[in-house]
């Protein structure tokens, strides 16, 4: 089958998922196009037109309409530019702003493999009024119910959307992987800590973050882009171009928000923790956390106690081979593998 997958090639953790999907199923006879929509060849055709993100932060100004327009855009230039008469029979969309296109009739089988419930994400983020939320929405259901299925990076979030946006018989679960590391990580004491990821989102909850890192109950080193401004207090590295960074700490840190979305959501990094072995703290709010074991839960109250139990050599041990061991059941190769019934 000839796939063509769009995507954004974004310095985070989710552009990790389209070259899975691609490596995935070219192992399995496919013919995949991989097609990096920010990339000047692509973005080229976009140069006197308004980027999406540009016309996000003005929507408030122009209403939701300022909103559309880039995304209707998107979608007539990628299907007469990429997609027309190039015969694919299977077309995979990783970014809202651009899957406005998978509602033509193209002949193929499309996937909106979404990362988080898009416009749930800008509803929590408090920066748009009610009338260009509610547009959004009319415009996401309608590309949901376009697609041959809907996916999201973690079942939790299809139960949410399930519940909450659009319960149609198309969504299917897709969920994050990741690959074992052949240098594990070892114990030491007093235990370092890391939080690894994107640091942008009001979903990352820096003030958590900050109160954590100052408690005094583990050192914590943050790695991630943008950098957070100073007043944060945070021991900030940089962006970490190798996550073997990871081996060399005791655990794997991971903060959210408490609005509704981020309680049923998922942090590609909690993956990429235990796939060295690393036990991960993350917040009690968090939902199906007993899941992913290797995963120790924790809040503001007793994140001293939470850390001082993994100080024990042989707690952490155990906590550490329950996560990497999950981290080998959870290999891209078993949670991409609902494609092959998708694509057949």
């Amino acid at each position: 089958m000839k796939v063509a997958i769009l995507y954004t090639g974004q310095a985070n953790a989710n552009a990790v998922r389209p070259y899975e999907i691609g490596r995935f199923l070219t192992t399995r006879g496919h013919e995949v196009h991989l097609i990096d929509l920010e990339t000047f060849a692509y973005r080229h055709w976009l140069r006197v037109k308004e980027p999406f993100q540009v016309a996000l932060r003005r929507a408030g100004l122009g209403g939701p309409e300022e909103l559309l327009r880039p995304m209707r855009e998107w979608a007539d230039i990628i299907w007469r530019k990429v997609l027309e008469g190039r015969r694919y029979e299977a077309v995979v969309c990783e970014s809202f702003p651009h899957a406005l296109v998978l509602t033509r009739d193209m002949g193929a089988v499309t996937l909106f493999d979404c990362p988080t419930p898009p416009v749930c994400e800008l509803m929590y983020s408090g920066e748009h009024p009610p009338d260009t939320i509610e547009r959004l929405r009319e415009v996401e259901r309608l590309i949901y119910g376009a697609c041959t299925y809907v996916t999201f990076h973690w079942w939790t979030y299809v139960d949410y959307v399930r519940e909450h946006v659009y319960d149609g018989p198309n969504l299917s679960v897709l969920d994050w992987g990741c690959h074992t590391s052949s240098r594990r990580a070892g114990f030491a004491t007093p235990p370092r800590t890391v939080y690894l990821g994107f640091m942008g989102g009001y979903w990352v909850n820096l003030p958590l973050l900050s109160s954590l890192s100052r408690s005094g109950a583990t050192h914590v080193d943050v790695w991630g882009s943008p950098a957070p401004a100073g007043r944060w207090g945070l021991d900030y590295h940089g962006f970490a171009s190798l996550t073997s960074v990871l081996a060399d700490y005791q655990l794997g840190l991971v903060t959210c928000s408490k609005d509704p979305l981020r309680c049923a959501g998922f942090s590609a990094k909690h993956l990429e923790y235990i796939s060295y072995g690393l036990p991960v703290l993350a917040p009690r709010w968090r939902t199906g956390l007993e899941l992913i074991r290797g995963t120790v839960a924790y809040d503001e109250g007793d994140f001293q106690e939470v850390v001082a139990a993994l100080s024990d050599e042989g707690e952490w041990l155990k906590r550490s081979d329950e996560a990497y061991r999950q981290a080998v059941e959870l290999d891209w190769d078993v949670t991409l593998r609902p494609l092959e019934r998708m694509l057949r």
